[in-house]
């Protein structure tokens, strides 16, 4: 069994203050512990004083206590702990910095602009698949917006702007201001700054626009209660239209009446319009129709950041971002990789000899669902050996695996379920909330998964090749070669209950032969 340790990783915005504890593996394998925030609203007041107030610093300094307690509860033994816009700016910060040192021994990192972009680059991306993809990254902050666009790995621009919702509400509304506001009024103060930074973003190409941070993902939640609050999406999406008219909605009401909008949090009811001003200018400026929402930000990004250090993680090595998240979930659960790995085989050997005689006409995406669901086959053994099937759906159901969707998560949990015992029935609900197309992906998936489990049932690699063939009319031959010196009784033993639940998903009588 491998050693862990436990590890918090903090924070410090200018608006909030977050906190992330995992516990990590020897091979980076992490998993969540806790996932935390709290305001700390240290730019109030700063951007016209130049230093962050008494009232803030305490504020702040009660915050960290509490996460910092409740890390260690949890068995935390190294804290990383990193502090943007606010803290870089203001005149005390060093002072600030060398007060939490002293009183709670804990050790800040204040990081500039461009390396907070980075670390929200490496958090988002981490979360979703874009391929081959680039994409614009969006992070709206209290005292500062940053603009990245990259790919998976790579990033081509990264940008800070000093435009963030604390920052210009203190700039443009009146301390203690409670009525309805000209939409322009902060329009024009945020372009005269955004204008050139969004100008040099428009130089790199973008097909996707992701956006992050608690006030984009507000106003993506307004917007959904306001203008489709009859639909369910899969995904968040802020539509610029959407936000165009919300932005002058909002402007039109007070600040006791904006705290009652559908979807709001009351705690943001003050910056909320800067962050939707800021937001509209880039989108329009840039022509963006749409942005997708993410809940990962900067504390996820020094997670990844730290995992980068580590030799062998995925992060190390690069790996897409699918390919990470399973490998990571399954040296969580201390899968046995070669047994693992030789199962995966196997199944693609029979995926893709299916599909040239005809069983199938499948492509890359259930290919590759396949395969995943192949490596991870095992996890449930975690819990227990017993009904691992069944914990190992458990388990896919409720791990955030990055990069894939509800959809491929429910089909992966249900193939892996499947893997043996029955095949899906009626009792399965969660089944059957599949549509007909996917529910007959898993049973054919389910098939393949199942006779690869069973061709290493004993672990000892006792099979070299294996594929499907025709024979005459509807029959189908399983062509098995053992490995040398290998004894195959027990496998194709094993496969002869198969043959009957094969005939009933692909219709034709199946043949073991060797």
């Amino acid at each position: 069994m491998s050693r862990e340790k436990v590890v918090a990783f903090i924070d410090i915005g200018t608006n909030s203050a977050r906190l992330l504890v995992v516990s990590i593996g020897e091979n980076g394998a992490y998993h969540m512990l806790t996932r935390i925030k709290d305001v700390v609203r240290l730019g109030e007041g700063e951007y016209t004083a130049g230093k962050i107030q008494a009232d803030a610093v305490e504020r702040l300094m009660r915050v960290l206590k509490r996460f910092m307690d409740h890390s260690r509860s949890l068995g935390t033994t190294e804290f990383v702990a990193m502090a943007t816009s606010a803290m870089r700016e203001a005149v005390n910060s060093q002072e600030i910095v060398d007060s939490i040192g002293s009183e709670l021994g804990l050790e800040i990192q204040i990081i500039s602009g461009k390396e907070e972009a980075r670390l929200i680059h490496l958090g988002v991306a981490a979360g979703i698949n874009l391929g081959n993809e680039t994409a614009l990254f969006i992070d709206i902050g209290g005292g500062s917006t940053e603009l990245i666009v990259g790919g998976q790995y790579t990033y081509a621009a990264l940008e800070s702007m000093r435009l963030g919702a604390i920052r210009v509400t203190n700039q443009c509304i009146k301390k203690g201001f409670p009525g309805a506001l000209p939409p322009k009024q902060m329009m024009n103060r945020i372009m005269t700054v955004a204008m050139p930074i969004v100008q040099r973003v428009s130089a790199f190409p973008f097909t996707r626009c992701i956006g992050s941070s608690g006030t984009t993902i507000n106003l993506a939640e307004i917007a959904q209660k306001l203008y489709h609050a009859a639909e369910t999406p899969e995904k968040l999406i802020l539509l610029f239209s959407d936000l165009e008219n919300l932005y002058s909605y909002l402007c039109s009401l007070t600040l006791e009446e904006r705290r009652k909008v559908p979807g709001i949090n009351p705690d943001r009811a003050d910056i909320i319009l800067a962050g939707a001003a800021i937001l509209l200018a880039v989108m329009k400026t840039l022509k963006i129709p749409a942005i997708e929402i993410s809940d990962r930000g900067l504390r996820e990004g020094i997670l990844m950041d730290y995992l980068a250090e580590m030799p062998g993680t995925p992060q190390f090595e690069q790996m897409p971002v699918k390919e990470a998240s399973i490998l990571q979930l399954g040296r969580y659960c201390r899968l046995e990789e070669k047994h693992a790995k030789k199962v995966q085989e196997i199944t693609l050997q029979l995926f893709d000899s299916a599909k040239e005689c005809g069983l199938h006409n499948y492509g890359a995406w259930e290919r590759e669902l396949l395969s995943q669901a192949a490596w991870m086959h095992d996890v449930g053994d975690f819990l227990s050996f017993v009904g691992h099937h069944q914990h190992g759906e458990y388990i896919i159901r409720n791990t955030e695996l990055l990069g894939f969707d509800q959809r491929e998560i429910l089909i992966l949990a249900k193939v892996v379920r499947y893997h043996r015992k029955k095949l899906p029935g009626k009792k399965d609900s969660e089944f059957g909330s599949l549509t007909p197309a996917d529910r007959d992906r898993v049973r054919v998936m389910a098939i393949f998964l199942r006779c690869a489990e069973l061709l290493n049932r004993s672990h000892a690699d006792a099979v070299a090749d294996v594929r499907y063939s025709y024979k005459k009319g509807d029959t189908v031959v399983l062509d098995v070669v053992p490995a040398a010196g290998a004894d195959l009784t027990l496998e194709l033993t094993s496969l002869i209950p198969e043959a009957a639940l094969f005939a009933k998903v692909f219709g034709r009588k199946l043949i073991l032969q060797r």
